[in-house]
C-alpha cells in the first residue's frame, strides 16, 4: 500500500494541531484562575484578570464551601449521632486515661523544665 505524504499530513495534522491549541488554552485557562495572586498595575491602571479570579473570590469561595459542607456533609445531627457512638467514647475515654497516667507517672521536673524538648516529647505542649 502506497500512502501519498499529503493524505498522511492531511489525517495527522488536525488531532496534532487541536492538541497543541487544547493544551495552550487549558494552560493559560489554569494560569488566569490561579495567578497571579495580587493585583497588577502598569502606568497605574490595574491590569485586567489581576489578581486570579479564585484569589479575588477566595473568601466568597470560602464561606460558600464551608455553608455547603455544614449544610451537607456534617449536619448538626450527624455531628451528634457520632459523638454519642459508643466506640468514639471509648476513644476518647482511652486518650484521657493514657494523658492522665501520663501526668500522674512523670517525674515534676519533666512536667515543666522541657521546654527545649520537641513538642512530641512535652506533656504540656507550648
Amino acid at each position: 500500500m502506497n500512502f501519498q505524504a499529503t493524505s498522511v499530513l492531511g489525517y495527522a495534522l488536525p488531532p496534532v494541531l487541536g492538541a497543541v491549541i487544547g493544551y495552550v488554552t487549558n494552560a493559560l485557562a489554569i494560569k488566569m484562575l490561579f495567578r497571579p495572586l495580587t493585583e497588577k498595575r502598569f502606568l497605574g491602571i490595574r491590569i485586567p484578570f489581576t489578581p486570579g479570579i479564585i484569589p479575588k473570590k477566595r473568601y466568597d469561595l470560602a464561606h460558600s464551601i464551608g455553608t455547603m459542607v455544614s449544610r451537607e456533609l456534617l449536619t448538626e445531627g450527624i455531628v451528634a449521632e457520632r459523638l454519642n457512638r459508643e466506640n468514639f467514647r471509648d476513644s476518647i475515654r482511652i486518650q484521657i486515661s493514657r494523658f492522665t497516667e501520663d501526668i500522674v507517672s512523670a517525674p515534676i521536673s519533666r512536667l515543666f523544665d522541657n521546654q527545649d524538648a520537641e513538642p512530641e516529647n512535652r506533656l504540656f505542649p507550648v
